[in-house]
């Protein structure tokens, strides 16, 4: 009883979250396979999927983890799990590499404003795509590493987001 009392005083002190719901969230997408780090405040501020089993278990899981800031998804991630990433309002970091996305997913980011790096390594990207991109304006670096895109889509890209930053 006297533990219980001095971690519960210890988590208000240090506004540590006692939600129930997220700490089984993490430990189901643990159990999956997710590598999760958490904050000082006890919420999963960065959780990498790209050796998880990504099943609609980890993305329930992902739902109730409202805090993360890093997201690394890779290639499990496709249009159809957009949704999950627009719930996740205070995400700044999102590595799509290796995924299957299209111009719909990208538009569907554009909520996201505090996202500051989007990563899309090894991807094929369209004109269409990279138009649905540039619209992210709040985005200050790009990764961009073995993707292919057209030489003109890319030079577009860089003139309506002259402040973004772009890993070739």
């Amino acid at each position: 009883m006297k533990q219980t009392v001095i971690l519960v005083t210890l988590a208000m002190v240090c506004g540590c979250r006692s939600d129930v719901a997220q700490q089984d969230a993490m430990e189901l997408a643990r159990s999956k396979g997710a590598d999760i780090r958490i904050s000082i405040k006890g919420d999963a501020h960065r959780v990498d999927l790209r050796r998880c089993t990504f099943d609609s278990d980890v993305k329930s899981a992902i739902r109730n983890m409202p805090a993360i800031d890093t997201l690394l998804i890779g290639k499990a991630f496709t249009d159809a799990d957009a949704e999950l990433v627009e719930g996740l309002v205070s995400l700044k970091n999102l590595d799509l590499s290796r995924s299957t996305v299209t111009a719909a997913t990208f538009e569907r980011l554009t909520g996201l404003r505090q996202l500051e790096f989007l990563a899309l390594n090894d991807l094929i990207l369209s004109d269409q795509d990279m138009e649905a991109i540039s619209k992210l304006r709040q985005l200050k670096a790009i990764s961009l590493v073995d993707a292919k895109c057209s030489e003109e889509a890319l030079q577009r890209f860089t003139e309506q987001n002259p402040d973004c930053t772009i890993a070739r």
